[in-house]
């Protein structure tokens, strides 16, 4: 069970083995904590200190978002894998650049590959839309990559960063120009469309990092993400391929307009979900992150899988 915490008015307290949830009003509820596969809170839910306790001790994550500012998202982990040889085999990826760049190729032509098959359903659907350039630029790239020859990283990130590009270019153009969504900004996200990747995203990150320690990895240290201080550069790796499912995922939601323009709310050039509008989006969003956990966790197993000195056992 995901529990999502994310409205005015609201503190989060512990009896025992359970989460007691209060709202506005004086109405509690209660969780056992057994029962949780993660909980995630907004920046307005007051929360007690001993909850973070009763969360570490059951191994149930926490993250805490900022809407505003999603890099500036918190998160508590209780697990990690004791599978201390299984890291020291990923820090020696360092001295393995050709490791590196294979699997930092498999990476971006995969998320090329997903993106262009995005655009192509959105072309096939909506054939007025002029996605014809994006869509041309998109298999360029891709056959770029396919053509055989040494790929260091800053080339790979170079394709990456341009395939993103053009593939916003189109993108932006299956949303109704009522939603103002020009291409992919993030701090602050200032409309709707660019407010549900980012937390989507953010969300998915968290997924991520959950994978990667549950394959006996150290989130932070990637293949084709550099190592940078508070980031988790293998989260991040990822994450990649799996871009495109939550772009795809955004536009089936304003396409159907079980989100819409009026589920939304501005403060201080930040596009905010309303309150009432919070639990569809989870909802929804809820199912799609248990099929996504189960690629991110075929992918961290992929990638521990391609270490140098691989051949050791994992627990």
């Amino acid at each position: 069970m995901l529990l999502i915490l994310d409205g005015p008015g609201l503190s989060l307290g512990y009896e025992r083995a359970a989460l007691l949830i209060r709202e506005e009003g004086g109405r509690q509820r209660s969780v056992p904590v057994r029962q949780l596969e993660r909980v995630v809170v907004g920046p307005r839910t007051e929360l007690g200190a001993g909850v973070l306790g009763l969360l570490a001790q059951h191994g149930v994550p926490l993250l805490v978002l900022n809407h505003r500012h999603p890099d500036r998202t918190a998160e508590l982990v209780a697990y990690q894998s004791g599978n201390a040889r299984r890291r020291l085999a990923q820090y020696a990826l360092f001295q393995a650049p050709a490791i590196r760049q294979a699997w930092a190729h498999d990476l971006v032509a995969l998320k090329i590959r997903r993106q262009r098959a995005l655009l192509e359903r959105a072309h096939r659907e909506r054939p007025d839309l002029r996605l014809d350039s994006s869509l041309e630029r998109l298999a360029e790239l891709e056959s770029h990559l396919a053509a055989p020859q040494d790929w260091p990283l800053a080339s790979l990130r170079g394709v990456e960063g341009a395939a993103a590009a053009t593939f916003f270019e189109g993108y932006a153009l299956l949303f109704a120009p009522s939603l103002g969504f020009e291409g992919r900004r993030r701090r602050p996200p200032p409309d709707p469309v660019n407010a549900c990747l980012s937390l989507g995203y953010t969300l998915l990150h968290a997924e991520a990092s959950g994978a990667a320690r549950v394959a006996g990895l150290d989130p932070m240290l990637g293949g084709f993400h550099e190592p940078s201080y508070g980031q988790n550069a293998l989260a991040s790796d990822l994450i990649e391929p799996l871009r495109p499912a939550v772009d795809a995922w955004v536009w089936e939601m304003f396409r159907a307009q079980t989100l819409r323009r009026e589920h939304f709310r501005t403060q201080d050039g930040a596009s905010l979900l309303q309150h009432h509008a919070q639990a569809v989006f989870y909802e929804a969003l809820h199912q799609k992150l248990r099929v996504w956990r189960r690629l991110l966790r075929r992918y961290a197993r992929q990638f521990a899988a391609a270490l140098p000195e691989h051949e050791v056992q994992s627990e």
